[in-house]
């Protein structure tokens, strides 16, 4: 018991002592506080650029007209009322999601539902109804009874809706994300700084080899030991 505790404060205090610091990890300790407030910028910047659009409700049906010439629609469904009248035209309605953000959801926005006409006595269809047309009001009711309020009124007043967990996992995310490219870019470099030292040290050695200044490539044969290189000032060895 008691050399188990000795060994958790040896161990303890091995890793509490104070390191040598690095270039590397003085780059690696202002890259993490400097990742930190970037990550919620790039969840800002990338909820406002990147856009997924999803239709979340269709429903289709049937204009009619009564006896009293008045339209009526219904949905095309297993349990809709039957009419008799025969058909004047047929509809659609398209509920679309937009969702903000990545790599995670972290808003979403309703778009305006794009309500559809086919009248059969008119040539094309209709995309832009007035807010007093009879198609329109008809469809209007009939989504209403059957509980599609959204569609019913086309979906105006869908405000963006922040999704709070999606958007702290994608701080989260791109803390990670980030902090993971300035660690790769920091011993990248480290590492070519590296290469770079041991080839200065390699051309240093060849020039001493051969009786050359280390520093300036001088020719220093001839020249008395003890001496220094009369461009870089360097002894010579």
């Amino acid at each position: 018991m008691i050399r188990r505790v000795r060994r958790s404060l040896a161990r303890i205090r091995y890793y509490s002592a104070t390191r040598h610091r690095t270039p590397v990890n003085v780059a690696l300790e202002w890259a993490l506080p400097i990742t930190m407030i970037l990550a919620p910028v790039a969840t800002l910047a990338t909820e406002a650029l990147v856009e997924r659009s999803r239709t979340v409700d269709t429903v289709n049906g049937r204009l009619h007209r009564d006896e009293d010439r008045r339209v009526v629609a219904t949905i095309d469904a297993p349990d809709a009322p039957w009419i008799e009248a025969a058909p004047v035209g047929e509809w659609a309605v398209d509920h679309t999601l937009v969702h903000r953000g990545w790599p995670l959801v972290s808003a979403t926005r309703g778009e305006e539902a794009i309500i559809v006409v086919n009248l059969f006595d008119e040539v094309g269809v209709r995309t832009q109804l007035a807010a007093d047309a009879p198609e329109r009001r008809a469809i209007a009711d009939t989504l209403n009874a059957a509980g599609h309020h959204i569609l019913a009124t086309g979906g105006r007043g869908a405000t963006l809706q922040r999704h709070w967990v999606g958007s702290i996992a994608t701080v989260m995310l791109w803390w990670v994300m980030l902090f993971f490219a300035a660690a790769i870019a920091i011993y990248a470099a480290a590492f070519v700084m590296l290469l770079r030292r041991g080839r200065r040290k390699e051309r240093a050695v060849e020039r001493a080899s051969t009786g050359r200044c280390a520093k300036c490539d001088y020719d220093l044969r001839g020249t008395e030991y003890s001496a220094r290189c009369p461009e870089w000032g360097t002894l010579v060895r």
